[in-house]
């Protein structure tokens, strides 16, 4: 203290001395710098002490909870005012801001994952004047999002919100949602497989991730199946400029479907028919002589598509016949050059009443309902000729193919013929379900062989003349047969079954019918003349004699 005013004093004496020498000017200017320093360093302390005083901030978030869990790689904090401090954090990290000066910001937080996109953030702002703790909940956005699904086949396309810059593509998979894609385009094509798929879309602005859309739902569509043409059908010749095009579909997912209609010439093609409803179509502009093609594309309401093409042609009016059922007069036989104006030139003349006619090449076959069936030659309409009459009881319908005729009977069976070889020598092949008839494959489901009918001759006791001494009192006699052609003709010849059965009886001992071995081989002995007499083997004809005998007298 003593020295800092003995220092004091001298510096007034200097200052007071109007005769200082240069020595003393020095030690003015000295003690001047050193006020001076003073002076500053005080100001630098007081400055940095209050007003250049830093802060930190410690930061602790939450994500909020959601089903959606895409992978955070990374925290990302800014803070925003005059002066901008961004940092980056693991997960693991313990998120703290240093060194921040006093001032107004907005602190951004973002969970960084895929592709450096935002998925979930925050924002706070706050007046930084002290070490700060800040706690904030991460979450997203929403917006409305208006997604359209159209289709292409079995490609779904959807169209997603425009004006964004990315969007983000989630699948649910067994209760897990994982991204399957990161798409810069608003529009996201899928192909239907075999598996349900349950999507969600995010639109990105700016790196964030809004909130997801609702789930869509894209499920397996099958296409329809391919349409069957009903008329015209393959190759087939239609005289007429008008014609009604038929067709069935049918669609495995149950879909309402739609009906597109092309034909061609062969040089052109024409859409004629769009989005029909029903499955049929009149077109009254064909031209005669000409080849055509017909397609018929089915679509269903994922505009899934199947298709299917026949070709037919169109000529001027030709002669041709038409063989049409008369019922009890039989077989009419027209002669058509114009179908408006048929000309009658022969008739077929059967027994019963003809209700239906098939004609095969040059074979006609003519159903005689519940009486049986005739087949005529007509390779010369105007002289035709009868070939074969099949008797068959209860029969009731007639269909036929190149190869096969069938046969229904009021019982709902189908028997089916063989007539490939010699359509009037039909050879019987057995019964078929009822779905095949008329099919071009028929599947024989009872072969002859395993054919038996029961044909009642004796059903109530019946006294046999044996030799004109005895009696021969018959319980029953029944005859199993392979075919209806030969329980026909047995119940037509009723007659000779009794005569043949009194002669065989005749010719045998009257001890025979006590000895149950001579009795079968009475059976044997009948079956034999009967086979001989129909002309059928044992397959088609008489399998079984059923002969029980009560008493002799």
């Amino acid at each position: 203290m003593n020295e800092d005013k003995k220092n004091n004093n001298e510096f007034e004496e200097l200052v007071e001395s109007s005769n200082y020498d240069k020595k003393n000017k020095e030690k003015i200017i000295i003690f001047s710098s050193l006020g001076v320093i003073l002076i500053f360093t005080v100001i630098i302390v007081f400055s940095v002490l209050f007003v250049n005083k830093k802060y930190n901030v410690n930061i602790q978030y939450t994500i909020k909870t959601s089903e959606f869990r895409e992978p955070i790689e990374k925290i990302k904090v800014e803070l925003l005012g005059e002066k901008t401090v961004e940092k980056e954090f693991s997960l693991s990290d313990n998120i703290k801001m240093e060194n921040i000066e006093k001032g107004n910001y907005t602190i951004n937080i973002s969970a960084i994952g895929q592709n450096d996109l935002k998925f979930y953030y925050g924002s706070v702002d706050s007046f930084i004047d002290e070490d700060k703790n800040i706690n904030l909940e991460l979450d997203k956005s929403t917006i409305k999002y208006s997604i359209d699904t159209e289709w292409e086949e079995t490609k779904a396309i959807i169209t997603l919100p425009d004006g964004y810059d990315e969007y983000v593509v989630v699948e649910k998979d067994q209760d897990q949602y994982k991204i399957k894609d990161i798409i810069s385009e608003n529009k996201y094509e899928l192909n239907s497989d075999n598996k349900t798929h349950n999507i969600f879309f995010a639109a990105v602005k700016d790196k964030k991730v809004f909130d997801y859309s609702q789930e869509i739902i894209i499920t397996k569509n099958n296409p329809p199946n391919s349409p069957n043409i009903l008329y015209p059908e393959e190759g087939q010749n239609h005289s007429q400029k008008d014609i009604i095009f038929t067709w069935e579909a049918s669609d495995p997912d149950k879909d309402l479907l739609t009906y597109d209609i092309y034909l061609s010439d062969g040089t052109t093609q024409k859409n004629i028919a769009n989005g029909l409803n029903n499955n049929s179509f009149g077109y009254n502009s064909l031209e005669l002589n000409k080849n055509y093609t017909l397609k018929v594309v089915a679509k269903d309401s994922q505009n899934a598509k199947s298709e299917q093409s026949i070709k037919f042609t169109t000529t001027k009016y030709e002669k041709s016949y038409l063989y049409s059922p008369s019922g009890k007069y039989g077989v009419t036989i027209y002669e058509v050059y114009d179908p408006k104006n048929p000309k009658e030139i022969s008739n077929i003349k059967t027994s019963g009443n003809v209700t239906d006619t098939v004609l095969i090449n040059t074979s006609l076959f003519i159903l005689r309902i519940n009486d049986g069936i005739t087949i005529a030659d007509v390779k010369n309409p105007e002289t035709p000729i009868i070939k074969k009459n099949l008797e068959l009881d209860e029969v009731d319908g007639l269909k036929a193919t190149d190869k096969y005729a069938y046969i229904r009977f009021k019982d709902g069976r189908v028997s089916v013929y063989s007539i490939e070889k010699n359509p009037y020598d039909p050879k019987f092949l057995g019964f078929t379900d009822i779905k095949y008839y008329g099919s071009k494959n028929p599947e024989i489901k009872y072969i002859q062989k395993n054919i038996r009918i029961e044909v009642p001759i004796i059903q109530n006791e019946y006294a046999l003349n044996y030799k004109f001494k005895n009696k021969i009192y018959i319980g029953s006699y029944i005859l199993v047969v392979g075919s209806e052609e030969a329980r026909t003709k047995i119940n037509n010849n009723l007659t000779y079954v009794y005569d043949n059965l009194s002669l065989i009886f005749t010719n045998r001992e009257i001890e025979d019918f006590k000895d149950y071995a001579k009795i079968d081989s009475i059976k044997s002995q009948l079956k034999n003349a009967l086979n001989e007499f129909l002309k059928m083997s044992e397959d088609t004809g008489v399998k079984e004699v059923k002969l029980s005998i009560n008493k002799i007298n």
